[in-house]
């Protein structure tokens, strides 16, 4: 784990802003494309102003999300909403955005859909951009919940279902194994009480326990004391 400490959030997010484009513009320039899948709630809201500024050639990057509410996309807690008003803007409005809901009256249907959809970032996953609860989750991987305990066990690449603790219940996120396919991995966190879960999470198995990686792919956390 790679630990970049911060004082304040605005100084985090230039320097993580700056970190994501010059690894999407890598790949662009190597591949001829890159991928980002973020994360969603207040976080990470600067984040994506200061990113959708920044100047690559965002026609040739594929966005999509970690985990998402099971809610129409208009909903105020919608993941997507979140992005497409605070990310898909400015100059990253040319960029390709993948929904993470599709059919919202058949969640079954629903998750096969995102599961094809998203199977374009299953083998080529240039950066992911994760955040941590207080009880240790992370994307939508919960402590005690069945779907989420099983995937954290699994090695399987895909999307799936999960239950949260709180409104609204049914969530979608990117197995463990998905998001361990970015070639960078960031952490987001804000405030003392989180590094106080990020450490205890060195002694147990919360989901984020699982996201520390050996010593050939490292998780990068970027921390600010303060907002």
């Amino acid at each position: 784990m790679e630990l970049h400490k911060f004082d304040y959030l605005q100084e985090m997010e230039i320097m993580l802003a700056e970190n994501i484009s010059k690894e999407l513009e890598a790949s662009i320039n190597q591949l001829g494309k890159a991928s980002l899948l973020v994360s969603g709630g207040t976080t990470p809201k600067g984040l994506f102003k200061i990113l959708s500024k920044k100047a690559i050639d965002w026609s040739k990057v594929t966005i999509g999300l970690v985990d998402e509410r099971f809610v129409s996309n208009e909903n105020e807690t919608s993941n997507e909403k979140l992005v497409k008003e605070n990310l898909l803007i400015n100059l990253a409005s040319k960029a390709k955005f993948l929904s993470m809901v599709h059919k919202i009256e058949d969640e079954k249907e629903n998750l096969k859909l995102v599961n094809s959809a998203y199977s374009l970032f299953f083998n080529d996953l240039t950066v992911s951009v994760l955040g941590m609860g207080e009880d240790g989750h992370t994307a939508s991987l919960f402590p005690n919940d069945e779907n989420s305990e099983k995937d954290l066990k699994s090695s399987k690449v895909e999307i799936i279902s999960t239950f949260a603790p709180v409104n609204p219940k049914n969530r979608i996120s990117c197995s463990k194994s998905l998001i361990l396919e970015s070639k960078s991995l960031y952490l987001m966190l804000i405030g003392p009480s989180k590094i106080e879960v990020l450490d205890k999470a060195k002694q147990n198995n919360f989901p984020i326990s699982y996201f520390f990686r050996n010593e050939n792919e490292e998780l990068k956390v970027f921390f600010a004391e303060k907002k």
